[in-house]
């Protein structure tokens, strides 16, 4: 090798050599001075009332902002904390049904975009229990906003999920089991309707679906009944007195539209007394009879204007109806005289039902008014409307009228 050749052999090695210094030196400058920014999914399906959190990475650059193109679907709200040097999470909220998308910008005006759809929630079709499995105490439950209630739900698998159609109209949380029975409890949030299912974890159909009716914060609240007269008779007229009752603001008022439950009515007369003789003289109506036809064809007719499917007498239901009269004259009250709850009856009569429901009314013996008192009443109304009962039991006592329906 000639010393010509062997100067630029040592030329181009020293030049490489300096080359590598330089990459290696320049090589953390470079991705110091760039950024990355990235997100965990740029497609995502949330619902109505939940939300979910999007993890971002951001190496090199950390301030962030987010923005949405409808915030009417979709709200956002930054973790407090980076879960990481490069990682923070983003929390969305779906608000209405729709899609929205959110940006993700950098410093350097980098940005990253996702694609959210918010589904709207897809209430039960009915309100009950789908199997002898599962049992709640009550499907139907009333609260004020910032009030509270409880659904005790009983189920010998103790393995159950829970979800909430909209959690911005309640906030639900589970206690501790006792034996095979845990109860949830409900809290008011917002006026509006939403629903709670409670269901097995191997076995969705298994579940126990319960409506949630939040209304504004109490108030005291009255109502216009009509009551048995108190004269003296031994024979029901059908005439009566108004009088103002009171309905305790703080147990729900009237009954709920969509039973399994009940809001009790306290049924307490601001002034005069059922003192007569007509309580211990009347009898229980010994068939359905023209009364039962009559009722029926009034809440049929109805149900028809509002496109509901017509109701079926049962003749169970509705000797169950004719003993829940009874009761109601003793105590006008959803609870019966020995405390329990008036669903109870249903099973005293071998009934079967996925879900049910009960009006009462007293003060005549006249079925057009007893119906047009039920119908002023949006809760009473609400169950003789509801689409999903496809049987009714119509009963009488002397001025005390009871309807039961199942689905």
């Amino acid at each position: 090798m000639s010393i010509s050749k062997t100067a630029a052999v040592i030329k181009k090695m020293t030049a490489v050599f300096l080359a590598a210094i330089i990459c290696i030196f320049l090589m953390p400058t470079a991705e110091a001075a760039g950024s990355t920014l990235s997100c965990s999914a740029y497609n995502a399906t949330i619902n109505v009332g939940k939300s979910g959190a999007l993890l971002i990475t951001a190496t090199g650059d950390r301030s962030l902002t987010a923005s949405v193109s409808d915030a009417n679907v979709l709200s956002y709200k930054w973790d407090t904390k980076w879960s990481s040097d490069t990682t923070v999470k983003l929390y969305i909220t779906g608000k209405k049904a729709g899609t929205s998308k959110v940006y993700i910008k950098n410093g350097k005006s980098e940005t990253i975009t996702v694609n959210v759809t918010v589904k709207a929630n897809t209430a039960p079709t009915s309100y009950g229990s789908t199997s002898k499995l599962i049992k709640s105490d009550k499907y139907s439950v009333s609260v004020k906003k910032g009030g509270q209630s409880s659904v005790k739900i009983t189920s010998s698998n103790h393995s159950l999920a829970y979800k909430v159609g909209d959690s911005s109209i309640a906030a639900v949380t589970p206690g501790k089991w006792s034996g095979n029975t845990i109860k949830f409890t409900i809290k008011g949030k917002k006026a509006g309707t939403t629903y709670l299912t409670v269901y097995r974890k191997n076995d969705k159909s298994i579940a126990a679906n319960i409506k949630i009716t939040v209304g504004e914060q109490n108030t005291a609240q009255t109502s216009t009944v009509s009551k048995p007269s108190t004269q003296n008779s031994s024979q029901s007229t059908g005439s009566s007195n108004q009088v103002v009752a009171y309905w305790d603001p703080a147990m729900g008022a009237y009954v709920v539209s969509f039973s399994g439950s009940w809001g009790p009515e306290t049924g307490e007369s601001t002034g005069g007394s059922n003192t007569g003789n007509n309580t211990n003289t009347e009898k229980p109506e010994t068939s359905t009879g023209n009364y039962a036809e009559h009722m029926l064809a009034l809440v049929n007719q109805a149900r028809a204007e509002h496109g509901a499917s017509s109701l079926s007498l049962d003749s169970k239901l509705c000797d169950a109806a004719n003993k829940r009269a009874q009761e109601i004259a003793t105590k006008f009250s959803h609870t019966r005289p020995d405390g329990r709850d008036c669903f109870t009856v249903l099973d005293e009569y071998g009934i079967s039902y996925y879900g049910c429901g009960e009006n009462i009314a007293a003060g005549s013996s006249d079925a057009n008014s007893i119906f047009n008192m039920w119908m002023n009443s949006s809760g009473h109304r609400a169950n003789i409307l509801n689409s999903s009962y496809r049987y009714i039991g119509i009963g009488k006592y002397g001025n005390y009228w009871v309807q039961l329906f199942i689905m």
